[in-house]
């Protein structure tokens, strides 16, 4: 059972276990009217390191985001270059000022992605399905037109 849930890599929760549970989420906040944010980060450089320093970096960004977001947070591992977090209770434009925090954060630790990561918010609490929370984060990474994209 804990394989299925966690990244084996990074000991993150997985994707699955991700979607899973951001649905639950939306279901929860959707029926006690509660913010809910979804939080996409993209470090856009671990992907051209090689296999065993991408590995490395990958531990060392898992272990970042877990200091840095609450224990009630949920940070996932999605692929080789983005990590999601559902953010319960907090305002959007909390989450905003924190992921400001989190990008100035980032960039102390890890000066070598400072240009090469991106973060999207999505208010999740507005939406009834996960993938739809998903792909609108997806879309904010992609257009890149800034350093923290809203969804």
């Amino acid at each position: 059972m804990y394989r299925v849930l966690v990244d084996e890599e990074t000991g993150l929760y997985n994707f699955q276990y991700l979607m899973e549970r951001l649905q639950q989420e939306i279901n929860y906040v959707s029926r006690f009217r509660q913010e809910l944010v979804f939080c996409l980060v993209e470090v856009a450089g671990l992907d051209k390191l090689s296999q065993k320093e991408a590995k490395d970096r990958r531990c060392k960004v898992a272990e970042f985001l877990t200091d840095f977001f609450r224990d009630y947070d949920v940070v996932a591992r999605v692929d080789d270059t983005k990590f999601g977090v559902i953010v319960r209770s907090i305002s959007y434009k909390n989450a905003t000022k924190r992921a400001e925090v989190l990008m100035e954060e980032f960039k102390k630790r890890f000066p070598e992605f400072s240009d090469m990561v991106y973060i999207a918010l999505v208010k999740a609490s507005e939406e009834v399905l996960a993938n739809n929370v998903f792909d609108r984060a997806i879309k904010a990474l992609r257009a890149k037109l800034h350093r923290i994209g809203w969804g």
